[in-house]
C-alpha cells in the first residue's frame, strides 16, 4: 500500500504515514510474528521518516489495556491447560468470564495470541463460547502443525499457522471434539 500510495500520490503525510503503520504493526504483531521480513521493516522504517508516531502508536496499540481486559487475562491464564507435555496449550474464553470481568468485544482484540505465550507450546487453542452456546476456534502453530487442516474438518480454515472455525457446542464438548481431531492430524 506504501508504494502505491506513494506512486498516486507523490509520498504520504504524517496522518496517512500512522494509519499505514497502525496496518503494518498491527497485521505482524508489533514486528514478532513470522510474517515480518524485512520489507516490512523497511516500510516501517520509511513511514517513521514520513512521520509515523510509532511511540504513541505503540504504546495505544501494543502497552496498554483496559481493567475488565486485566481481570480477564487473569481468569484465561489461571484456567490454561496443557497436553502433550505442554506442546499444545488450550485457553478457554466463556461467556460467564466476559460478564464477571466486564469485558466487551472492544477488549478481546488479539486474544487468541495469550495461549501462544506458554513456553514449549507448539499448537496454541484459543476456545470462545459465543452468546448462541456454540464455540469458535482459533489455533495458532509452529511449523510442524497444520492449524488449517484441523480446522478443515470442522469447516473452518485459515492458514497453516493460523486458522479457525467454529464448533456447533459447548466448550467442553467443542475442546474433546477438537482433541481428538488434533490426536488424527498431528500424529
Amino acid at each position: 500500500m506504501l508504494q502505491l500510495i506513494k506512486a498516486l500520490n507523490g509520498g504520504i503525510d504524517g496522518e496517512e504515514a500512522n494509519l499505514l503503520y497502525v496496518a503494518v504493526s498491527t497485521d505482524c504483531g508489533c514486528f514478532v510474528y513470522a510474517n515480518t521480513k524485512a520489507d516490512t521493516l523497511r516500510a516501517a522504517a520509511e513511514l517513521l521518516d514520513c512521520g509515523a508516531d510509532n511511540a504513541a502508536l505503540n504504546v495505544a496499540l501494543f502497552r496498554k489495556i483496559s481493567p475488565a481486559r486485566m481481570k480477564l487475562e487473569g481468569m484465561i491464564y489461571s484456567g490454561m491447560e496443557y497436553y502433550r507435555g505442554g506442546k499444545i496449550s488450550l485457553a478457554t474464553i466463556t461467556q460467564e468470564m466476559l460478564r464477571l470481568s466486564g469485558a466487551v468485544e472492544d477488549d478481546l482484540d488479539d486474544i487468541s495470541s495469550l495461549a501462544g505465550k506458554a513456553q514449549g507450546a507448539v499448537l496454541c487453542i484459543t476456545l470462545r463460547e459465543q452468546p448462541d452456546g456454540e464455540s469458535r476456534i482459533s489455533l495458532r502453530s509452529s511449523p510442524e502443525v497444520d492449524c488449517s487442516e484441523i480446522c478443515a474438518v470442522f469447516g473452518g480454515g485459515g492458514h497453516a499457522m493460523a486458522a479457525g472455525c467454529t464448533i456447533q457446542s459447548s466448550p467442553e464438548k467443542a475442546k474433546r471434539m477438537l482433541l481428538d481431531v488434533i490426536d488424527e492430524v498431528w500424529k
